[in-house]
């Protein structure tokens, strides 16, 4: 989308971590912040059928990831953040990272991982009210509204993405966005609802990856067309159909000249 990215993460020192290297360097990925760990990178092999998918994933050096003076510097300069799942002392380094935005004014999207959101809202709290746009899942987001809930919530209420979408958002975040696999995306801003369906793809060869390219190209349109969540819904939706009419997370990303 012509942006000028950089990747944050930790990779080992065997063949893996080299042709990690080598596929950012290739797609353009600054990858001055790769951290370059003795032993075996992040490894998944991944089981397709029909088009659904198992994943069996060994994290390797992963959780060896720590945010250090050079990668500080690096963060300051940088205008939106956009974080994964992470593993290891991920609380430490969310921590840093939520420090630098606020100080530097960044905005912070986030995608949690399951060991995340479930350590609970207290440690949450403070991020959440810093996060700019804030992805989760339905079923995370039924886990994060049942934790919150001190009264019992019914299947009905559950079950109504805007319900979920008004209880995450008086969590803090500027923007919440929950996924709902083939009923498509909600998001919520405080003002307004937004839905977006899914588009048909024209083939369904491979769901791997389509949460991550839905909710970075969501984040990429938001800047892309100055904060319209309907085109940048749009946007999210195209790529991610692409995406599945192709094996692996990388392959049938569309380009778009900004």
């Amino acid at each position: 989308f012509g942006f000028k990215v950089a990747c944050l993460a930790a990779v080992g020192s065997d063949e893996n971590g080299r042709e990690i290297l080598k596929n950012l360097k290739a797609k353009k990925v600054d990858t001055k912040l790769i951290k370059r760990v003795v032993g075996d990178s992040g490894f998944s092999f991944i089981l397709i059928d029909k088009s659904e998918r198992i994943i069996f994933t060994q994290r390797g050096v992963n959780s060896s990831l720590v945010i250090d003076k050079k990668s500080e510097k690096f963060l300051e300069a940088t205008k939106n953040i956009y974080i994964s799942s992470l593993s290891g002392d991920w609380l430490k380094n969310l921590d840093k990272i939520f420090k630098i935005a606020e100080n530097k004014k960044i905005k912070v999207s986030w995608n949690p991982s399951q060991s995340q959101y479930q350590v609970g809202l207290k440690k949450l709290s403070p991020f959440l009210k810093q996060t700019y746009l804030f992805a989760i899942n339905k079923d995370e987001a039924i886990e994060l509204a049942l934790m919150s809930q001190t009264k019992k919530l019914s299947a009905k209420f559950l079950n109504d993405e805007k319900n979920l979408l008004k209880i995450i958002k008086s969590f803090g975040p500027e923007m919440v966005m929950i996924t709902s696999g083939a009923a498509g995306a909600f998001v919520y801003d405080g003002k307004s609802f937004y839905y977006q369906g899914i588009l048909k793809e024209k083939r369904r060869v491979d769901m791997t990856g389509v949460g991550d390219v839905f909710n970075s190209t969501f984040v990429a349109g938001l800047n892309i067309y100055e904060e319209n969540i309907k085109k940048a819904l749009l946007l999210a939706a195209r790529n991610t159909a692409s995406k599945i009419a192709h094996l692996g997370a990388q392959n049938g990303l569309i380009k778009i000249k900004k």
